[in-house]
């Protein structure tokens, strides 16, 4: 979910969160999108979150290849057993 999603839910229950942000940005000149405003929006994310004493994991990765997927997979797999 991304940064708007999360300020909606701030202040609602406990859940645990896991923020993602990928090493390599992107740039978006049409949209006058720019690599920086994405880390901003990650580091506010969890900022917020922990400032209102939410768990929240933040995940760095390499890129969106089958090796960062596969470590992405068994992080929530050890996650989701963990809160079981």
């Amino acid at each position: 979910m991304n940064h708007s999603y999360h300020e909606m839910i701030i202040g609602h229950g406990k859940c645990f969160s896991t923020v993602l942000l990928a090493e390599a940005q992107d740039q978006l000149p049409a949209a006058d999108y720019r690599a920086g405003y994405h880390v901003a929006q990650f580091l506010a994310t969890r900022l917020a979150l922990q400032q209102r004493g939410r768990p929240v994991a933040a995940l760095l990765i390499k890129d969106l290849g089958e090796k960062s997927i596969g470590a992405l997979d068994e992080f929530f797999q050890q996650a989701a057993s963990a809160l079981r």
